[in-house]
């Protein structure tokens, strides 16, 4: 396999020579350069090759470049600077057509994304969606607190209020509470819940989400003259996904409007210019940008969760600016020696840019990994990673280098001050190397064994669901969760649904099939982790 590394000019004059066995003529042509005829010599070559035929190929006088036996030396950074403007206008075409997605990531992207594919949990609620008409198989918990006891009159009205306004609402399949029918479950000092049975259809969990929450503000609203500390708040699964989503797409943004002036700063001290401090983090936003878009259009084949979203933002600013940093220093430095912006950003990108694309190549294969395992949530950092990494690597590479030419001097405008810049590391870094070199055990030892303590620790790290308030507590179903802890009904939104299926001819409903199902209840109560158990048994 060849890798490009030189390029040709216009004038250049490809010389292939073919070497039949030993004792025949060889075959031998010159023509002109251009880029069809050149990857058709390309093909010719690797044709030749396996026919076992040996190949050399060179490049005449005319293009003085490197030369290796059996392969074609081409100049990819010539190429992409010589071909800057081309190269621009198919990145402006790709961002007129990802950037527009980029504002809809955290409505496409899901948030209950822990199911793993084909796994049996995944089965369960494809068979509780397809094969029985459940009305709880979807639900939600509606918490109740500052409330008059349940056992009183105006408890009563209140609750029986509640109720009838939340079955009346179209998504809305069942309600179980207190009142219908009496059970001392929903029964407590702190106050009390109902569980909803929800039919999203065709819609979006986010949206019966929204018209729930809006039904219980203008309870809320109704309430309160009398009850002034009442509260409603929604909890359970699709309630913590949507809350979930809106606070992780608040905070990144947030996050990212922290960060970015900290680089600016950074950048400027570094560079002591404003546009070359712009110019980095403009290029990581953009990656940043192009990326989220990218996947707002995959979602569609291919689920994903808001996980994706944190995962670019966090990589993509990054490793974008860093690869930027190994370009743009690099071209500054070759401008310090040669003055001609084109040549200077050639000279920069033949060695900048062999370390990005290693780099990023090394980062993709870790994201890769990932895309085996059967979750969507590790399925969606790592498709996050590779489209940050691989946006990145393109524009520092491909646009960065003709952005630079066509700056040329102008990247030091709004300069405040000169760094110190000759071309060569400062004098202490090359006295550092050369004692790094000179002494890789001793190195070793002195940093090694302290990483090799920090990673020892990694025997104690704890994959178990973390337990106590760790989520937001200004989120909605946070509040709600947690007045159930307070309850003591916290198992109330951790409910397993079991489906139990009869070999052929055995109905459920027959004297066999009810011992059996009788059987696996009494078996689940036994059992100190579970709280309660709901069969048809128990509710007939």
């Amino acid at each position: 396999m060849w890798w490009p590394q030189a390029a040709f000019p216009p004038t250049a004059v490809l010389h292939f020579e073919y070497h039949r066995a030993a004792g025949r003529r060889s075959y031998s042509r010159s023509w002109k350069c251009t880029p069809s005829l050149w990857i058709w010599a390309c093909l010719r070559r690797y044709w030749f090759r396996a026919a076992s035929i040996p190949v050399r190929s060179r490049v005449s006088e005319a293009c003085p470049q490197r030369f290796h036996r059996g392969t074609i030396v081409i100049d990819v950074a010539s190429t992409i600077v010589h071909n800057r403007r081309w190269i621009a206008a198919g990145f402006a075409l790709v961002a007129l057509l990802l950037l527009p997605f980029a504002p809809q990531t955290a409505d496409k992207l899901e948030v209950g994304g822990a199911t793993v594919l084909h796994s049996e949990a995944a089965s369960v609620d494809d068979l509780l969606k397809t094969r029985f008409d459940a009305p709880f198989a979807s639900n939600l918990v509606l918490v109740a607190t500052g409330i008059p006891p349940l056992e009183d009159a105006a408890g009563s009205d209140v609750l029986y209020e509640i109720v009838e306004a939340v079955r009346d609402l179209p998504s809305v399949t069942g309600v179980l509470s207190y009142i219908d029918p009496v059970d001392p479950v929903f029964l407590s000092e702190h106050g009390t819940f109902l569980v909803v049975g929800i039919n999203v259809g065709e819609r979006r969990m986010d949206e019966v989400v929204l018209e729930l929450r809006e039904a219980t503000q203008s309870l809320l609203a109704q309430f309160r003259p009398e009850y002034p500390r009442i509260e409603l708040a929604w909890t359970g699964a699709g309630a913590l996904d949507y809350d979930l989503r809106l606070t992780s797409a608040t905070d990144a943004a947030q996050a990212e409007q922290r960060v970015l002036p900290l680089a600016l700063m950074l950048l400027f001290v570094v560079f002591g210019s404003v546009v070359s401090a712009l110019c980095p983090v403009l290029i990581g936003g953009l990656g940043v940008a192009l990326s989220l878009g990218a996947a707002v259009l995959l979602s569609r084949y291919w689920p994903m969760t808001i996980l994706l979203q944190n995962i670019v933002t966090m990589i993509g600013l990054g490793i974008g600016i860093d690869y930027c940093l190994l370009m743009f220093g690099r071209f500054r430095e070759e401008m310090f020696d040669d003055p001609d912006p084109e040549r200077a950003a050639v000279k920069a990108l033949r060695t900048a840019g062999h370390t990005i694309v290693l780099s990023g190549g090394a980062v993709a294969i870790g994201f890769a990994a990932l895309l085996v395992v059967p979750a969507t949530e590790l399925r969606s950092i790592a498709t996050g990673g590779l489209l940050v990494v691989g946006f990145s690597v393109l524009l520092a590479t491909m646009l960065l280098p003709g952005l630079l030419t066509g700056l040329g001097s102008r990247v030091e405008a709004g300069r405040l001050w000169r760094p110190r810049i000759n071309g060569r590391p400062p004098q202490r870094w090359q006295a550092w190397g050369r004692w790094v070199t000179a002494h890789p055990v001793l190195v070793l030892i002195i940093f090694g064994l302290p990483l090799a303590a920090l990673a020892m620790q990694s025997r104690h790290i704890s994959t178990d669901i973390p337990t106590g308030t760790w989520l937001p507590e200004h989120m909605e179903s946070t509040q709600g969760a947690i007045a159930l802890q307070r309850m003591g009904k916290s198992g109330i939104v951790q409910t397993i649904h079991v489906v139990i299926e009869f070999p052929e001819g055995q109905a459920a409903n027959s004297e066999q099939g009810w011992q059996e199902i009788l059987r696996l209840t009494r078996y689940f109560e036994g059992d100190e982790r579970v709280a309660r158990v709901h069969s048809l048994p128990r509710l007939l």
